[in-house]
């Protein structure tokens, strides 16, 4: 079921107090193995300010509740140029680091060894065997989570039906019936209501079932609940996230979605005078 409408006057719209996102406009296509992790304004080598990826092609078990991953790093200067595909995250990574994770202790982690880049290039490899703490200036967390709730079952996290919003920017309706779950977004200028399936590939992975998007590349729109009041969303290379908010009332649309049985996709629109 796919339906669009478009308000001409803008005015009139109750949502009028919040700011349209990327994630309004939304489509499914082949996903990078990267997903973003932590913002780190000052890493653990004392290097640049920047954020990480997890390269989700090489995590591997060493036993029920370890893994080792690989971490890539991208200069924060960089970020606000949004890393959207693999190749553009490839040459601008400076270091890739090889660790282990403990999926029973997520606040730690062991640096088995750094890789260092230029342009693209490996210039030096370190070997350090170190294990360091998460901590406020050493966000180590998000990366680990991400980890453990993707593979590790024991960690796994379904998706808990719930209020969302990122500050007044837009908000999140995540709502099941049984077995069917539905994804609501508000935006300044744009609203959203789709039906939400299980990514086969990772443990505790949603995604639209269908999207559809308007002027941004054709990324898979997912949806991980890496902790009870934290909802992460949107290309897995360029997560956003949402906290926990006050309720607002059931759409009609919504609750079409929840009685159908059948891919459901709305896009409604708020056109300016």
């Amino acid at each position: 079921m796919k339906i669009m409408i478009r308000i001409k006057n803008l005015s009139s719209c109750l949502l009028a107090s919040f700011t349209v996102t990327f994630s309004s406009y939304i489509n499914v296509a082949k996903a990078s193995p990267y997903v973003s992790a932590d913002f780190i304004s000052q890493s653990q080598l004392n290097l640049k300010p920047a954020i990480s990826y997890v390269d989700l092609a090489k995590v591997k078990q060493i036993s029920p509740s370890n893994y080792k991953y690989v971490k890539s790093f991208v200069a924060a200067e960089f970020v606000a140029e949004f890393v959207q595909s693999e190749n553009r995250l490839e040459k601008r990574k400076f270091l890739e680091s090889e660790v282990n994770v403990n999926c029973n202790d997520i606040n730690s982690v062991k640096i088995l060894q750094n890789r260092y880049f230029k342009n693209g290039k490996l210039i030096k490899t370190e070997k350090l065997n170190k294990v360091i703490r998460h901590s406020e200036a050493n966000p180590l967390k998000e990366a680990n989570l991400l980890v453990c709730r993707l593979f590790n079952p024991a960690s796994s996290q379904e998706l808990k039906s719930g209020f969302y919003s990122l500050g007044s920017s837009s908000s999140t309706r995540i709502a099941i019936q049984g077995n069917r779950i539905c994804y609501e977004e508000l935006g300044r200028l744009a609203r959203t209501v789709a039906s939400v399936v299980r990514d086969p590939r990772y443990l505790s992975l949603y995604k639209l079932e269908s999207v559809e998007k308007k002027g941004w590349s054709k990324e898979p729109f997912y949806l991980i609940q890496l902790t009870s009041n934290e909802l992460h969303y949107g290309p897995l290379i360029a997560l956003g996230s949402k906290q926990v908010t006050s309720s607002w009332e059931n759409s009609k649309e919504i609750e079409q979605c929840l009685n159908s049985n059948q891919v459901f996709w709305y896009f409604q629109e708020y056109l300016p005078n």
